[in-house]
């Protein structure tokens, strides 16, 4: 049996469940992506006291499991899905057209020895969310504008009203990120110094 400090532990991340796998061990362990599900699998993996979890990115959806792993102050790292599929490929676990699993994960853990990953604060979470919206909406805008001049002269109204509703909330959504810049005096003084270096850029 593994030491404690030995353990290594892989999570497969998808959006109905949590696959949990230890290095060395075959079993693999399955938790729902709920909120009781995801208590369940901090206590499981908080008994197993291992040294790093490891958890692929995927879009987002690896967030609530990392967060509560780092509330409970289990290390953890999350990983680049490239990355790990490399790693997996180059130690035979993984043929080209596999999906990276569990196992996959935990062996990366225990053979890379990853250094934790700094999770972002409630503050940066939100700053990035707004950032992600309105990349969204600035997409969508476009988008609308292109069809604007190939669109019937009966559809171009319904067409422009959709546009107008898109830069409405393009302008609510930098107020929000505006104001959450304010919230924070170090984003506020990195957006000032910001600011003010383009300023003196362009009057040269």
């Amino acid at each position: 049996m593994q030491a404690p400090q030995d353990i290594f532990v892989g999570v497969d991340v998808s959006k109905a469940q949590l696959d949990v796998a230890v290095f060395g061990q075959k079993r693999l362990t399955h938790f729902a992506q709920t909120q009781e599900g995801i208590a369940a699998f901090c206590e499981h993996v908080r008994d197993l006291r291992p040294l790093l979890v490891v958890l692929e990115a995927t879009g987002g959806l690896e967030m609530p499991a990392a967060l509560a792993l780092a509330e409970a102050g289990i290390a953890l790292s999350v990983v680049n899905p490239r990355q790990a599929r490399e790693f997996a490929k180059a130690s035979g676990r993984l043929a080209k057209t596999d999906d990276i699993d569990a196992h996959s994960l935990a062996h990366f853990a225990q053979a890379i020895r990853l250094a934790p990953t700094q999770l972002p604060d409630e503050d940066q979470r939100h700053l990035r969310a707004l950032q992600d919206r309105r990349r969204q909406l600035l997409e969508m805008y476009q988008m609308e504008k292109n069809r604007l001049f190939s669109t019937p002269l009966t559809l171009r109204k319904a067409l422009q009203e959709h546009l107008n509703w898109l830069s409405h909330q393009i302008g609510n959504v930098d107020a929000d990120i505006e104001e959450c810049l304010k919230q924070n005096a170090s984003w506020q003084r990195a957006s000032e110094q910001l600011q003010s270096l383009v300023s003196s850029q362009v009057s040269r």
